[in-house]
């Protein structure tokens, strides 16, 4: 076990993506209503739910819809879960 590959396995679990089913896109204010399951990041801990995040990037919201299947993360960024991470599923 070299210290790159302790130091990718690091890399992999801050950046580990939930699934998600999108209920709506906020493109004006920046947000997204996700229904989820179990979220674990470096920065934020949450059980299965629905709710609104804010969005790191609004160019991430740019090829997503209502009823889409999502991979995502969320970090706290100043005391507000925002998703920094999104990619829609085919």
């Amino acid at each position: 076990d070299s210290v790159a590959s302790r130091g990718l396995g690091d890399v992999y679990k801050r950046q580990a993506l939930s699934d998600g089913e999108v209920r709506a896109v906020d493109k004006d204010n920046k947000s997204i209503t996700l229904k989820h399951g179990r979220i674990k990041s470096s920065t934020v801990e949450m059980s299965p739910m629905t709710m609104q995040f804010a969005v790191k990037d609004k160019i991430l919201l740019s090829n997503v819809k209502a009823g889409d299947k999502v991979k995502f993360t969320v970090e706290n960024i100043e005391g507000t879960a925002t998703v920094t991470v999104l990619s829609v599923q085919k």
